[in-house]
């Protein structure tokens, strides 16, 4: 089972709030797994879903172990650093870190060409 929602505008918030069903239901170890290579796997994309050379993915820098305190998962005042295509998107509360700090993906979602 992947992880996705589609929950937009003022209901964007609670978009956490499904993963952290998701860790009730089925572990934190299921739940991450269901948000990175299994949805990698649904799309068929062999380079997303995971961290490891020529892959590539986005993915969130905790201030915590979420197998020890799963809310650092949905606990938006817990500090964190979003990585997307190789770059600081955001960071919260975390130490300064470089911008850039990696190559570039393609994008997830080919756009189609009219012409």
């Amino acid at each position: 089972m992947g992880f996705g929602t589609d929950l937009m505008g003022e209901l964007e918030d609670e978009q956490l709030a499904g993963l952290r069903l998701q860790c009730e239901v089925l572990g934190v170890y299921e739940a991450l797994r269901s948000a990175t290579s299994t949805n990698a796997a649904l799309l068929r994309r062999d380079d997303l879903g995971r961290i490891a050379k020529e892959a590539c993915a986005d993915f969130v820098m905790l201030d915590g172990n979420p197998f020890e305190d799963p809310a650092v998962l949905w606990d938006e005042r817990r500090s964190g650093i979003v990585i997307k295509a190789g770059r600081v998107a955001s960071s919260s509360g975390l130490p300064d870190v470089p911008r850039a700090v990696g190559g570039s993906c393609p994008p997830t979602h080919p756009t189609a060409s009219h012409g």
